[in-house]
């Protein structure tokens, strides 16, 4: 997946920021964004660390998984692979795709967000007490004007939209999120489902208030990264409900991390700064 930088002035500058001890946690203890790595998303300060990826879709929302479309595709399955990559055939192909949609940006399905959290919940002394952020770019958690309805649309708020009113500012490299307190188990309902929630993007990050461990993805991953205890861990890694790798802080996250599956066609040249534009290309 290509890591793009989102920096923009806040929508709502007159948001209270969050406590600050709790924001310099996470702002002190992760990678400069432009390493484009795990550490990157979430702080370096754990036992262990895991990559969940987001499944494909079929008919009818059927999930897929990677595996799948690898075996499919010709391509390989692995900790650093990259969907852009492993979907496309290494040679023609005489079965049809088993996927219609790609991998959502941004977070985990709800189904797979609400397994997430109800294991998570088992590995924290403050199960009640989680903070959830949303990238502030998505636009959610407007002001409520009197008769609480969105102040910029004039339609009343869903129910995932409503706590995210009363919502923290967190400034971060590169990114603003907006942060709420919630428990554990809460954070999956605060995006996606059925009908007006549909389309409401999942949490960006969330983390326990008692620091055991933080859940990070990106507007722009298909990809979610868990840091936490070797215990916690090895539980996602075990568990049915995720296709899940090891993962390490200085794993790339970025397209160009996936070499197994990168045809030597595609290899940048020297000189030149990206596959898009052949202009780039130094003398």
């Amino acid at each position: 997946m290509r890591f793009f930088s989102k920096r923009r002035e806040s929508e709502q500058p007159g948001r209270p920021p969050l406590d600050r001890h709790e924001a310099a946690w996470v702002s002190t203890n992760r990678r400069p964004f432009d390493t484009f790595s795990v550490g990157s998303l979430v702080p370096v300060v754990f036992d262990r660390y895991a990559r969940l990826l987001h499944p494909a879709s079929s008919y009818g929302n059927a999930p897929v998984r990677w595996s799948q479309v690898a075996d499919w595709s010709g391509r390989t399955s692995h900790g650093l692979a990259q969907w852009d990559l492993l979907s496309k055939p290494s040679q023609p192909v005489v079965s049809p795709s088993p996927f219609l949609l790609p991998p959502r940006l941004g977070g985990l399905p709800r189904h797979e967000l609400r397994a997430l959290c109800d294991l998570l919940a088992r590995f924290t002394a403050t199960p009640q007490s989680s903070l959830v952020a949303l990238w502030e770019g998505y636009g959610l958690g407007v002001p409520l004007v009197a008769d609480g309805k969105s102040a910029v649309e004039s339609r009343p708020l869903t129910d995932a939209e409503a706590p995210w009113t009363s919502g923290r500012r967190l400034e971060l490299e590169n990114r603003t999120f907006i942060v709420v307190d919630l428990p554990v188990q809460a954070a999956a309902d605060m995006g996606g489902g059925d009908g007006a929630r549909a389309h409401q993007p999942p949490p960006t990050l969330i983390w326990a208030a008692d620091h055991s461990w933080f859940v990070g993805c990106d507007p722009d991953l298909d990809s979610t990264y868990v840091g936490g205890s070797a215990e916690l861990i090895a539980a996602i890694l075990a568990a049915p409900d995720f296709e899940t790798w090891p993962a390490e802080p200085t794993d790339d996250v970025s397209i160009g991390s996936d070499e197994l599956n990168l045809d030597p066609s595609q290899v940048i040249p020297p000189g030149q700064l990206s596959w898009f534009d052949p202009s780039e290309r130094g003398a």
